[in-house]
């Protein structure tokens, strides 16, 4: 979890192997405030059902292709989130995630 404004990291969630980002998020058992705004990728794709403020991009399907307004929504989110993916970049550069101090 990070801090938006900061840049900050808030906490960690860690398990031994391979696991996907949403698998620890839902074992770490976070209890998040209501207020707090989550700005998930589309691996996050259900968190609306853990946390009421939440959002994650729209999916378009062969079937069902987005319409401009969700294309509009998806970029603005991906706006929010790439303080996000700067410190995530900034982890893995300096590989703080995959050594053991």
């Amino acid at each position: 979890m990070i801090d938006h404004n900061r840049q900050a990291i808030l906490c960690v969630h860690t398990s031994a192997g391979r696991t996907h980002d949403f698998v620890l998020f839902r074992q770490s058992r976070l209890a998040v405030v209501s207020t707090t705004e989550l700005l998930g990728d589309t691996g996050y794709q259900g968190v609306d059902k853990l946390h009421s403020n939440s959002r994650t991009p729209h999916k378009k399907s062969k079937l069902h292709p987005l319409t401009p307004e969700q294309k509009q929504q998806n970029k603005a989110l991906s706006s929010k989130r790439i303080t996000i993916e700067h410190v995530l970049r900034t982890l893995k550069r300096f590989r703080i995630l995959s050594s053991t101090y």
